[in-house]
């Protein structure tokens, strides 16, 4: 009994075991900041996985834009770049060695980056309480789990069913980037791996206009929004509408509406205090 015993700790120990999990957290990150490793000849392996947020995420070579449910995996030489685009971002990484590791891996024949199909919250949950256990014989069931993963994985991350999928990527990273000086039509392009007469051409099919008219469109309600709701100073809203210069901004609002932003706002407070028609009755 003694004996086979020792044969199980021998099978459990985590260096006899083709693949070994060694870390599995959760980060929570800004925009513009950036998760990296350079491929270089190491000894781990990590699993990246999309929580919240956009992000922009490039492998071997292979650069996707990635949503909440994609993840990609990297081998021991892998070198990666993961920027996220949005305000907030959370990722899960999962960090795994062994002398199996990437054949395992390799043997599902994966491209580098994939989507759940399926929610996988609590093989997550079970694999954090794996990780969080000293216990050996513990490990051979993180690993289950953490193979379980990627039976929960369908197309790959990025891949489009169609271009109202696309059309609705675009809206999102508009609305999301409206602060962001940098957002234009060439911006759009290059988050959405995308032609910029592709990109016109879905903006025409949904809309009649191009995507530079919506980006203007979205930018003049939102400081319309601003200017009759808050207080804040002009330069902050042109900030907040994507205009490093307050002049450029309020030529931007005078075009548009016949008045600058200090004159927008006090009309739209005068008429809010007009009083009301005499036959009006308060609701009761």
């Amino acid at each position: 009994m003694e004996n086979f015993f020792n044969n199980i700790k021998e099978v459990t120990d985590m260096h006899s075991l083709p693949l070994v999990l060694e870390v599995a957290l959760e980060a929570d990150f800004r925009r513009g900041q950036i998760v990296s490793r350079r491929g270089i000849l190491g000894k781990t392996g990590n699993l990246f996985l999309v929580v919240s947020g956009q992000w922009k995420a490039e492998i071997c070579g292979e650069e996707q834009m990635m949503n909440p449910g994609d993840l990609f995996y990297a081998l021991f030489r892998d070198g990666y770049r993961a920027e996220c685009l949005s305000e907030y971002g959370k990722v899960r990484i999962v960090g795994f060695h062994g002398p199996l590791a990437e054949a395992i891996l390799l043997s599902y024949s994966f491209p580098r980056f994939l989507s759940l199909v399926d929610d996988i919250e609590a093989i997550w949950k079970e694999l954090v309480a794996v990780l969080s256990s000293n216990s050996q014989m513990v490990l051979c069931h993180g690993l289950a789990l953490f193979l379980d993963i990627f039976s929960h994985v369908g197309k790959p991350a990025g891949t489009l069913n169609s271009s109202e999928e696309l059309f609705k990527q675009a809206l999102d990273l508009i609305q999301q980037q409206l602060s962001n000086p940098e957002l234009g039509v060439n911006y759009l392009c290059e988050k959405l791996l995308i032609s910029r007469s592709k990109l016109t051409e879905i903006f025409h099919r949904y809309f009649k206009w191009s995507p530079g008219r919506e980006i203007l469109n979205r930018k003049l309600a939102r400081a319309y929004s601003l200017l009759r709701g808050t207080d804040y100073p002009v330069a902050k809203i042109a900030r907040e509408c994507g205009f490093r210069d307050p002049k450029t901004f309020s030529r931007f609002i005078r075009r548009s509406s016949g008045c600058g932003p200090r004159e927008f706002r006090e009309r739209h407070r005068r008429e809010n205090e007009k009083p009301a028609p005499k036959n009006y009755m308060e609701p009761v």
